[in-house]
């Protein structure tokens, strides 16, 4: 996974799925990527997050496993998941920040009860 050097916008096809991702975030062991939800008409996003250094991918563990990625800007939701994968961050208390720039990301892993081995069967730089 890591000799990939998957950047953002890099597409990449998993076994056993038909469906390309697109990678929207990554860094030195996690990789955040989105796809459309298929026969989805509002343009929901599905995402995915690879941790390369244990070889597994999944969603995150929060209940009900969702993390909020608007289609609209899909890199923004995927850079706070990676935050969060990093122990998240909580400014809510600062009074030093304006109210827009306060924020409370909470701390995340990838999902033990829903992750699957990585492997890669197709890719694409972008």
């Amino acid at each position: 996974m890591n000799d990939l050097n998957l950047k953002p916008k890099a597409r990449v096809q998993f076994l056993g799925d038909r469906y390309w991702w697109t990678v929207r975030a990554a860094d030195d062991r996690y990789v955040v990527l989105t796809r459309f939800t298929p026969f989805n008409e509002k343009g929901t996003l599905t995402y995915t997050i690879v941790d390369a250094v244990a070889g597994h991918r999944g969603p995150c563990n929060l209940i009900g496993q969702g993390w909020d990625i608007d289609p609209e800007k899909p890199e923004e939701g995927s850079e706070e998941l990676l935050v969060a994968l990093h122990g998240g961050r909580d400014t809510l208390d600062d009074e030093s920040l304006p109210d827009d720039e306060r924020v409370h990301i909470p701390r995340v892993e990838i999902s033990h009860r829903n992750r699957v081995r990585t492997v890669i069967t197709a890719w694409s730089p972008e």
